[in-house]
């Protein structure tokens, strides 16, 4: 009888054999090409330019937005005639004051108040996709509406049987009394109204970048210190009033 004696197997054949793990790839860096990198660098310094830009043009426009004065006229120019379609009915009131305007025409010692000597009526019409503006002579005679004091303005009493010039209306009564004293006359509904002073439309013209004029002869003005030759000339905000 024979005793078996287990041999161990150089060769490797009475291992255990485990489970032969695979090669782990080699990583891959994607790398960009020179075009692609300055395509990337270039939008994002436009985004970033737009951005700026943006930002800057939504400053310059709160700035305007918010040095812009409102009025509410809820509640004081009355029962208004009907709105009859979606159309825009706006007035708009050039008013002659001098308060805070830098003495070119008097000041506002020797010219107190303020009448619109300018008088306009914006017709937005969305549907027809067109704007009519029509113009009231600061002369014509309207009767003497009761008004309330607004803006500092004084107020009127009613008078019945009596008439002003329309353009006296914003002195007495501010732009409610111009608003309520167009709409009885006409019976036309106004949605909204823009006043504008002398030191408003030196900034408008200033906000334009100027304006061209072509003057047919030479101004000397020592009242105003308009002094311009004859000919073209680009005029900024002081010069064009």
């Amino acid at each position: 009888m024979t005793r078996r004696h287990d041999v161990d197997d150089d060769t490797g054949w009475g291992k255990p054999r485990g489970r032969r793990r695979g090669q782990r790839p080699k990583s891959r860096r994607f790398r960009r090409s020179l075009g692609q990198r300055i395509a990337a660098y270039t939008s994002i310094a436009v985004v970033g330019v737009l951005v700026a830009g943006t930002l800057v043009a939504y400053a310059k426009y709160r700035s305007i937005w918010d040095s812009i004065k409102r009025i509410d006229v809820a509640g004081l120019v009355g029962n208004q005639p009907p709105k009859l379609n979606n159309a825009e009915n706006i007035l708009l009131i050039g008013s002659d004051t001098r308060v805070g305007q830098g003495g070119i025409g008097g000041n506002a010692a020797n010219t107190p108040g303020g009448r619109s000597d300018t008088l306009m009526l914006l017709h937005i019409s969305p549907g027809n996709h067109d704007v009519t503006v029509i113009s009231i002579p600061r002369e014509t005679m309207v009767p003497v509406i009761g008004c309330p004091p607004v803006d500092g303005t004084t107020g009127q009493q009613a008078e019945p049987g009596d008439e002003e010039l329309i353009n006296a209306t914003l002195d007495f009564g501010g732009p409610v009394c111009t608003w309520k004293t167009f709409e009885s006359v006409t019976n036309i509904h106004i949605d909204h109204f823009i006043e504008l002073d002398f030191t408003g439309f030196e900034k408008i013209i200033n906000d334009l970048g100027g304006v061209e004029v072509c003057l047919p002869f030479a101004v000397d003005d020592p009242d105003s210190g308009l002094n311009l030759s004859k000919g073209r000339h680009h005029i900024f905000g002081p010069q064009a009033l």
